[in-house]
């Protein structure tokens, strides 16, 4: 396999340590458009955070004269697929700058070339996992539609990201007998892995872990001093983190669509006493981690609400203003949510397959989805 492919009038290549400047500069002139413009961004080193997604390839594109095109990454994590643990591929980071955004031949030469490239034998799978955001509607009116020469995208389901602020009522609830909270330490690993896996089995594409794949989550945040254990008597019964990212990963925001351009301010105090994210001014980075590794033994579902009480209270500690929590549409833990104040953000889920790919990425339709926010 080559790391450089001239397709058509571009250069597709791997990006290395040298490229770091540009991925970082690519991003910054990419934002995700919505009500709120968010910038995602990756400093101080764009390659230092991909442990977050897995095992990384990002592809640079330019022409052959040099000039930046794009990027895409694929990332691949073992996940559950079948009842058993399956290398996954996630397609993620399709950056176009925006003097090439309405030039399609540049997306149709660059998923020939990923179709080529990434057959490296990394992943088992013959699909990618990828997530759009709900209103980012140029993106998915372009990659839905049907244009001879890109991939099919399998719609899986809606993804509702649960933006929530670590001080508000929710966050009071207390654990009362038989449960009890105790914070995690290193020699938990062992145990955190058992209720990942017991928990996460019964979702398809949901991360599998071990000790190994968590250790390897340090250098990018993750530490198991910042996990909770929820013991029922004296039976580990549950689990979650707070993973704060912002080491290597973080999200400023670029600006707010009109009227509430013009309102942030009152919105924000509004949404503050309510119990809600406050919104910060254009240009200001996020006070946002993560609620992640959340894992629950069936039958001790009743007690999820106390173990994220007890995460919005550490996250707090952390000097965290929000933190974010990933459900599918349709997971049977949303409703023991009922009352949590946060704000919503809708994504839709995709397989993204070519023919060979169609009839291994379907039958995943009849099985229940859940991914990791904190790893897209």
């Amino acid at each position: 396999m080559s790391a450089v492919l001239a397709h058509g009038r571009f250069i597709f290549r791997d990006a290395g340590p040298a490229d770091d400047g540009l991925l970082r500069q690519i991003l910054r002139a990419t934002p995700l458009p919505g009500w709120v413009t968010l910038c995602y961004e990756r400093e101080p080193e764009y390659l230092s955070g991909c442990a977050v997604e897995g095992d990384t390839r990002t592809v640079l594109a330019s022409t052959p004269e040099g000039v930046p095109v794009g990027f895409f990454s694929r990332a691949v994590r073992p996940a559950w697929i079948g009842g058993r643990p399956t290398r996954l591929g996630y397609l993620g980071q399709l950056r176009l700058l925006p003097e090439w955004r309405r030039r399609s031949r540049a997306v149709l030469h660059g998923f020939q070339v990923c179709r080529q490239l990434l057959q490296d034998g990394r992943q088992d799978t013959p699909y990618y996992l990828t997530s759009i955001l709900e209103d980012n509607l140029p993106a998915r009116r372009l990659l839905t539609s049907g244009i001879q020469g890109l991939p099919s995208y399998l719609p899986l389901g809606g993804y509702l990201s649960l933006v929530a602020a670590t001080a508000q009522p929710w966050s009071r609830r207390r654990p009362t007998a038989p449960h009890v909270l105790r914070p995690a330490t290193d020699s938990d690993l062992p145990l955190l892995a058992a209720l990942l896996q017991a928990s996460g089995r019964g979702y398809a594409l949901h991360p599998w872990w071990d000790v190994t794949s968590l250790d390897a989550l340090r250098p990018v945040g993750w530490h198991p001093r910042d996990c909770l254990l929820l013991l029922n008597g004296e039976r580990p019964v549950a689990c979650g983190a707070v993973w704060d990212q912002r080491c290597v990963r973080q999200w400023r925001v670029a600006a707010y669509a009109p009227p509430l351009a013009g309102l942030r301010a009152v919105a924000s105090t509004a949404l503050g006493l309510a119990g809600y994210p406050r919104l910060p001014p254009a240009g200001r980075l996020l006070e946002q981690g993560f609620i992640s590794h959340l894992a629950v033994l069936p039958g001790e579902e009743a007690a999820l609400p106390i173990l994220v009480a007890a995460l919005l209270r550490l996250a707090r500690q952390r000097r965290l203003g929000s933190v974010v929590l990933g459900l599918s549409d349709g997971h049977p833990w949303l409703p023991l949510l009922n009352g949590l104040r946060a704000l919503r953000y809708r994504s839709r889920l995709y397989l993204v397959h070519w023919r060979e790919g169609r009839e291994a990425a379907q039958r995943l339709l009849a099985q229940p989805i859940q991914t990791e926010a904190a790893c897209l």
